[in-house]
């Protein structure tokens, strides 16, 4: 129906898998490039659904927009927005383990300067099964939110 409580927990899109292997990513998506991190919208975030243009957000940009708000807290080390990284924190915390993915990254054994030896690794060339997600960028920019009526 649409109404309160009572509607779908998931966007009515059919997503295919699809591989992603992660790279190094230096020269994209840096700290400082605000253009960048703000391209990972195509819209606010927010989507029309259902037949009475229900407004929702969908949580892929809900989990982008808890990393930009890490990363300018980071960046500006703005107190006043503690609240809101914790928040985002917990939140991305939980949606991690949510999606437990199982993709093995390879171990690359790296010296600390007491000399000991540590496990690390930087899951560069490590191949993730991953949902398309360019059919949610159509979706959302062929269904934006509309304004708030006051």
């Amino acid at each position: 129906a649409w109404v309160g409580d009572d509607h779908p927990t998931q966007l009515p899109l059919n997503l295919p898998d699809v591989g992603l292997v992660l790279q190094e990513g230096r020269g994209h998506f840096d700290l400082w490039d605000d253009d960048e991190w703000g391209s990972l919208f195509p819209s606010d975030g927010f989507a029309r659904v259902g037949p009475h243009n229900r407004t929702f957000v969908v949580s892929l940009y809900h989990q982008f927009h808890c990393l930009d708000v890490i990363r300018v807290g980071f960046l500006v080390n703005r107190t006043h927005s503690a609240q809101h990284i914790q928040h985002c924190l917990r939140y991305l915390r939980q949606i991690l383990m949510c999606h437990a993915d199982t993709t093995l990254e390879p171990d690359i054994p790296q010296m600390a300067p007491d000399g000991s030896w540590h496990h690390t690794a930087n899951g560069v060339g490590a191949v993730h099964r991953c949902k398309d997600w360019t059919k949610l960028t159509d979706f959302m920019l062929e269904n934006p939110s509309l304004p708030i009526d006051e």
